[in-house]
């Protein structure tokens, strides 16, 4: 048995042909369009269209995807990506005449890690992902608990100010939070090979950013 399962970042997004023990056979990856919600769609569907839907035959359709998410799966934004009000369920479900499915991504994740990763054996967890945002779920016996608040939104102190969690803390937020400091990166990658090799002042933004 197999699924179209979708991964969209605010700055990826990926397409996978899915066993139902979890095993990923077929991944397409792109860099996420933002900022316009008709070619966002165009390049749900194109991503889609990538996968060897014939070979496979899919029975479904399951996304994760960052931001806010009624109960049938209408999106109602997506902040890292710059738009709103995104009727994905019914656009795939009328293009390739499968069910969809749409959760918050953090929901998604973990709820996949209390089930087949860290927490199987556990009765709860809670998960944090750390990515373009910042988002985080609860799990308890292995079924969601608390729809994603978006803890990435929340507000917290720093240096005399007030901040979203996820633009100081996040992996685009690490960057900035280093620029608050008067230390300048161009992308998160670069921020961590520093942290890598030890480099002082990177070592101390980490901390920081811990």
């Amino acid at each position: 048995m197999f699924i179209i399962a979708l991964d969209i970042g605010g700055t990826n997004i990926r397409a996978a042909i899915a066993r139902n023990d979890g095993k990923l056979l077929q991944v397409v990856k792109e860099n996420t369009l933002r900022h316009d919600k008709e070619l966002f769609i165009a390049q749900v569907k194109g991503i889609i269209t990538q996968l060897d839907l014939s070979k496979y035959d899919p029975i479904a359709i399951s996304i994760g995807v960052p931001g806010r998410v009624r109960k049938n799966g209408f999106i109602d934004e997506l902040p890292n990506i710059g738009i709103k009000n995104i009727d994905l369920v019914t656009t795939l479900e009328k293009t390739f005449k499968l069910p969809v499915s749409v959760r918050n991504d953090a929901e998604m994740a973990a709820f996949a890690e209390a089930v087949f990763g860290a927490g199987k054996n556990l009765n709860s967890t809670y998960f944090v992902t750390i990515s373009t945002g910042i988002g985080g779920c609860l799990i308890v016996d292995q079924a969601i608990k608390n729809p994603s608040k978006e803890i990435g939104h929340t507000l917290v102190a720093y240096r005399g100010n007030f901040y979203e969690l996820e633009k100081i803390a996040s992996g685009d937020g690490v960057i900035k939070l280093a620029a608050l400091n008067n230390i300048y990166y161009a992308n998160a990658p670069s921020f961590f090979k520093d942290v890598a090799a030890k480099v002082p002042y990177a070592l101390e933004i980490f901390e920081e950013w811990l």
